[in-house]
């Protein structure tokens, strides 16, 4: 197959690593142009400090669109579902990586450059090690690791998304009881996003150009791939053929579901936990902006922040059952924004929450909020009030969920309880 036609890099702004909460995104566009080339990226669904990762994440232009009429989306007003509960912070620096678990504790590694070696710090401040034999703790030649933290079966884990000098990336899953698993990818990638549910861990990738492994004959055209690590066998597929970015992905006990940015806006799709496609790859809108997924009772739901008319919202679509298509772009909050990603997360109910960033003169506010089941946002809670927040993430908790993020001196873990009101 012919190599794509090389498209001019839309910005040379570089995807720096800002520390444990690796905060980068990839720059939002104007409606209906082609996704950012030329630039490596990764995403993560959680922190460094977390998801994602994906994580994962990075700075991000929330994408344009011409000034029209949107409609707002329905918003229980009762009162909020979460409650903060505490707030504690960690010290670290730019080379450090934390991920967030859902027992309340936060796996660290010391200088990511020196090698793999996790601790677990809890919020009395003890530290002790995560893994007593990590397979990959005396390799150095880390270019980045972004780490997310999961529960896999009734057990913490922490996925690492790696990339390494002169290789492909490596995605590997460490437990304390002793599991190991990984995943040497055979693309370089533009993004990454991971998830778990029950027994099972999900990725997905994204891809802008041919590549392959090094040394290797022949080169894979680029795509979103959606993957499994566990259970074995590991297994991955094509979800859609083409330059694409900024993925995103949320499990659910029997189907997955992914988001990512497209040729021509932001496309979705459906699988079976065998990766088996269920229908066509959906046309979410034509907006270039990084999404974030999440289910609603068996509604899928995507959101994403974009500027209209100069003022970011946060916006939302849900797939129509009956229709198999998106509906039509809602704001799902009218409030101001900082341009910054909306996160998301599964709560151990099996509820999730949407959490983003609210603008309010010179500071930003974090609020989280629950998904109804026609996923619509309920009451938000105010989590936590800084100048800036890096590399915001959530993890799901035993009790509700973590927020981190990272201020360039310490990364800050807020909990919150988080109730059923039905």
């Amino acid at each position: 197959a012919a190599a794509p036609r090389q498209r001019k890099p839309r910005d040379p702004e570089r995807d720096a690593t800002t520390g444990p909460a690796s905060d980068r995104e990839p720059p939002a566009s104007s409606a209906h142009a082609p996704p950012p080339t030329g630039r490596r990226t990764f995403a993560v669904a959680a922190i460094a400090v977390v998801a994602v990762v994906g994580a994962a994440a990075w700075a991000i232009r929330a994408a344009k669109t011409p000034a029209e009429t949107v409609p707002v989306a329905r918003v229980v007003e009762a009162p909020p579902s979460c409650t903060v509960v505490g707030h504690w912070t960690i010290p670290a620096v730019d080379e450090d990586r934390l991920a967030a678990l859902h027992d309340g504790s936060v796996a660290v590694v010391r200088d990511f450059r020196r090698g793999l070696m996790l601790e677990r710090v809890t919020r009395d401040g003890s530290t002790k090690p995560l893994i007593s034999a990590n397979p990959i703790a005396k390799f150095t030649d880390f270019e980045d690791v972004v780490m997310s933290g999961l529960q896999v079966g009734d057990e913490p884990a922490v996925a690492s998304f790696i990339t390494q000098v002169g290789r492909t990336p490596l995605v590997t899953l460490l437990q304390p009881g002793g599991g190991f698993s990984s995943s040497r990818l055979p693309v370089t990638v533009s993004g990454f996003d991971i998830d778990a549910v029950g027994g099972g861990v999900y990725f997905v990738t994204t891809s802008e150009a041919y590549s392959g492994i090094p040394g290797r004959e022949g080169k894979l055209p680029p795509a979103a791939r959606a993957h499994r690590l566990l259970p074995a066998p590991a297994k991955q597929v094509i979800i859609e053929d083409g330059v694409t970015t900024a993925p995103a992905i949320a499990a659910a006990p029997d189907k997955i579901a992914v988001a990512y940015q497209a040729d021509g806006g932001i496309h979705a799709a459906l699988l079976d936990t065998e990766l088996t496609r269920a229908g066509d790859v959906m046309f979410v809108t034509p907006i270039q902006a990084r999404p974030a997924v999440a289910f609603a009772g068996r509604t899928l739901v995507v959101l994403w922040a974009e500027d209209r008319a100069g003022k970011t919202r946060l916006m939302s679509a849900h797939l129509d059952a009956a229709t198999g298509k998106f509906s039509a772009p809602a704001m799902a909050r009218d409030e101001p924004l900082s341009p910054r990603s909306p996160v998301t997360t599964r709560l151990p109910d099996g509820r999730w929450t949407a959490a983003w960033i609210a603008a309010r003169g010179g500071v930003t506010v974090v609020r989280a909020a629950v998904l109804g089941p026609d996923g619509e946002l309920g009451a938000p809670t105010d989590i936590a009030t800084a100048a800036s927040f890096r590399g915001l993430s959530a993890t799901a908790t035993a009790k509700g969920l973590a927020m981190t993020w990272y201020d360039g001196k310490l990364v800050h873990v807020t909990e919150a309880a988080c109730v059923s009101r039905e």
